[in-house]
């Protein structure tokens, strides 16, 4: 990215630098014709728009991106932290405060610092404008209503066009997380965890259950030995009668 969009101090630079080489002053006496002139005005211009924020904004906004965003699950030669690492720098630049984008780590980093990560990405708030993208120039309109409809219009397709920028960041953010190891880690660790809590569980009600029918089958055992008992009592009363 850095390649791409320059920061505010690489701007100046570069101002400076072709200042000295495209200055009026910088040109001999009579070399200074309409094409220099052009130059000077054009790199005015240029440096103008690239430190105003929201020229800037609208002007970066319309340089050549690529919005692709990996699928869910990687090849098997593809390395996870390799891929999404450049697609997330490269997809950061359009958040209004980069700053806030928890870093992405690596194999080793926390759970912790992972979970944050995926919230921050969550809340993403992109100043990516769509404004050059208008299908209609209000200012061509011939009336207050065409203008209206036109601006109707062009809010319309914007709003087309942000809705499918926030899914794609949605995506992304998605993606990253099916193809996560940390993640699919920390899923295992958690389906283990509820599976052994789920065991306990039945074992606790199975003891329980175990526990009742070892007290009935005991009653029904001494039940059954009272009634042998009497029924031998009878019968040596008998013999003894007898």
């Amino acid at each position: 990215m850095e390649d791409v969009y320059a920061t505010e101090d690489q701007i100046k630079k570069s101002f400076r630098k072709l200042s000295l080489i495209y200055h009026p002053d910088k040109y001999e006496d009579g070399t200074y014709d309409d094409m220099a002139k052009t130059k000077w005005l054009n790199l005015q211009e240029a440096y103008e728009c690239l430190m105003d924020k929201e020229k800037r904004r609208i002007y970066d906004s319309t340089m050549e991106f690529d919005d692709w965003i990996p699928a869910k699950t990687l090849g098997e030669n593809e390395d996870f932290y390799e891929v999404y690492r450049m697609v997330l720098k490269r997809n950061a630049y359009w958040h209004s405060d980069p700053s806030k984008l928890h870093d992405f780590g690596d194999a080793k980093t926390s759970w912790e610092r992972v979970n944050k990560f995926y919230k921050n990405w969550e809340k993403f708030v992109s100043w990516r404008d769509f404004t050059m993208e208008d299908e209609y120039d209000v200012m061509q309109a011939e009336s207050r209503y065409e203008k209206r409809w036109m601006e109707k219009q062009n809010r319309c397709m914007k709003g087309d066009l942000y809705k499918k920028e926030r899914t794609r960041i949605f995506n992304l953010i998605e993606n990253c997380r099916a193809s996560d190891p940390r993640v699919l880690a920390k899923d295992q660790e958690e389906k283990e965890k509820f599976d052994k809590i789920k065991r306990d569980k039945l074992d606790k009600k199975q003891q329980k259950i175990d526990g009742v029918q070892k007290i009935i089958r005991e009653k029904k055992e001494a039940e059954e030995k009272l009634i042998t008992d009497k029924k031998d009592e009878e019968d040596r009363k008998r013999q003894e009668i007898k």
